[in-house]
Formats: C-alpha cells, sequence, structure tokens
C-alpha cells in the first residue's frame, strides 16, 4: 500500500491508483477546477478504482466524466462511451 500527499494543481500526477480519497477539499474550487479535477482523478485511477470525496460534494453528470456514482461522496470509474 502507497499513501502520497499531491498538490491537486500540480500538473504532473501519477496513475494507477485503485482508490483516491480527497474529501471536503472539492468545496474550495470553483466548477471549472473541479471538473478539471474530476478528470484528472479519473485518469490517475485503475479501471473500477474508487474516488471518495466529500458527502455534500456533487459531481454534477459523473457518467460524462467517466464515473458511476455509488453512494454519497462514492463514485467507480468506468469506460466513458
Amino acid at each position: 500500500m502507497k499513501f502520497i500527499i499531491h498538490n491537486l494543481l500540480d500538473e504532473r500526477w501519477e496513475k494507477s491508483f485503485d482508490l483516491i480519497t480527497c474529501r471536503n477539499v472539492l468545496i474550495y474550487f470553483n466548477n471549472d477546477i473541479k471538473e478539471k479535477l474530476f478528470r484528472k482523478y479519473n485518469d490517475a485511477l485503475n479501471d473500477n478504482g474508487l474516488l471518495f470525496i466529500g458527502g455534500t460534494e456533487v459531481m454534477f453528470s459523473p457518467g460524462d466524466l467517466g464515473f458511476k456514482n455509488m453512494t454519497a461522496g462514492i463514485y467507480k470509474k468506468i469506460a466513458i462511451v
């Protein structure tokens, strides 16, 4: 298991994560930055990887961003069709 601290706005992201947790952070960003970050999360996750965000943080149109909403604050990476 590997844990890292990461600057979300940094252009370089590692890949091949099974789980990314980023709770109660997105509330501080505007919608354009949030969408950019969701796309980066998707790119960094393995297929079927999970993204945990705060329960009050909402991903609008998760399917368009390559995610399936599993429950409040939990999203699973899916293939974009």
